[in-house]
């Protein structure tokens, strides 16, 4: 009985085969990238020289915030009071957040927009890194390279064209989030998938709505290049996010990305956790995704724990690879969003993807085999007069 049980198990596999996922990227842009590896190594040498201890509350988590704001508003964003010809805004979010160790500490978000050439679109494209660090080091890999690729790529949609190669004019908002307490729990991304960009927005604008999110943590690294799909819930990004942002890595690297084995990401699903800020955009709803090169977990890189800030050297190469890939991912997303919103759950396994609720079904079919032994013992046992009660309390004496 207990082997012809397993018979059972072939249906719900073979569902799970048939209905394997293979989605198809978003069409790559039709202009290459812009992207500025040398720019962007400079800007996060410069940050990381300037600004070594940038751990929230301290001085440096002040000088860092001005540096990303000055950085910004050079290229053309305004700051309010804004006016109707005013199309890049920028502003600041302050807000505290309670920190192990540290208390109550004042955050602080930069964030700067870019209004669509449709002033009724309400669909938002946001791209976040986090500029803190954990104070041991310069933090030119964490978070220091993500956060100079966020400038890189904000530059592109600039409105002088002495800042920009061309300046580009979006479909729909581009935000650009430089978030604050990124290394204790994401907690200036928590915030804006929380309470969203509108307040960000002139009011004059139609409400808008996050939908689809690109996260860039330590790009810096020598290691392979990721995406990062998991959230604080039992979801993940939407396929269409996901596969065009691996294409868009294999075009600029020439290898897909890597990612998390099969066997992670059920226990991702089971007991959803990450350190990545993807995750509390991924909880709520929003599809968004992190590349990095770091592993499951960040991990710090000699030019984040470099005694001295000579001996700190980033990879240009991979910020140069995952920059491009980021700026080709969010021309892709611009020019058709409609595939890659929403969430759902689901296995990333490469080119395919297994629909998570035939994982469900196979999880509960494992059950039969051992639901059918214990019927099947249970009644051994009364044929044979073999008595359980003692066996029981013998378990509970035991336990």
């Amino acid at each position: 009985m207990y082997r012809g049980s397993w018979l059972l198990l072939t249906l719900p596999l073979l569902i799970a085969l048939l209905t394997i996922a293979h989605p198809s990227p978003l069409p790559a842009p039709a202009l290459p990238p812009t992207f500025d590896k040398r720019s962007a190594e400079a800007l996060a040498g410069e940050l990381s020289s300037l600004h070594p201890d940038r751990s929230p509350g301290s001085p440096g988590a002040l000088g860092a915030t001005r540096w990303v704001f000055d950085q910004l508003q050079s290229y053309g964003y305004g700051v309010k009071p804004v006016t109707r010809r005013q199309d890049r805004f920028l502003q600041t979010d302050r807000f505290f957040g309670a920190i192990p160790g540290l208390g109550r500490v004042p955050l602080t978000n930069v964030v700067a927009a870019v209004e669509p050439l449709n002033r009724n679109a309400s669909d938002v494209i946001l791209v976040t890194a986090h500029r803190d660090d954990g104070g041991t080091g310069p933090g030119a890999n964490d978070n220091g390279s993500g956060t100079a690729a966020l400038i890189e790529l904000a530059r592109a949609y600039a409105s002088t064209a002495a800042s920009a190669p061309a300046s580009v004019n979006p479909t729909h908002w581009i935000v650009f989030a430089s978030t604050d307490g990124g290394v204790y729990g994401g907690l200036g991304a928590t915030r804006l998938a929380r309470q969203g960009v509108q307040r960000f927005l002139p009011s004059a604008f139609v409400r808008t709505h996050i939908a689809a999110v690109i996260n860039l943590d330590a790009i810096g690294g020598p290691g392979r290049p990721r995406i990062e799909i998991t959230g604080d819930r039992p979801r993940s990004p939407a396929l269409a996010l996901v596969e065009t942002a691996a294409a868009r890595i294999f075009d600029q690297a020439g290898a897909g990305p890597g990612r998390t084995s099969a066997v992670g990401q059920l226990i991702d699903l089971g007991f959803p956790f990450s350190l990545y800020e993807q995750a509390p955009f991924v909880g709520r709803g929003i599809s968004a995704i992190t590349l990095t090169t770091s592993g499951n977990l960040p991990n710090q890189s000699s030019a984040d724990t470099a005694k001295h800030l000579d001996d700190c050297r980033l990879c240009a190469a991979r910020v140069g690879q995952l920059g491009r890939a980021a700026q080709s991912l969010l021309a892709s997303l611009d020019q058709g969003l409609e595939p890659a919103r929403g969430t759902s759950s689901y296995l990333y396994l490469g080119t395919r993807f297994v629909r998570g609720w035939t994982i469900q079904l196979c999880l509960i079919s494992l059950l039969v085999p051992f639901l059918s032994a214990a019927v099947d013992l249970f009644a051994r046992c009364r044929r044979r007069g073999i008595a359980l009660r003692p066996a029981l309390r013998a378990y509970r004496a035991r336990l």
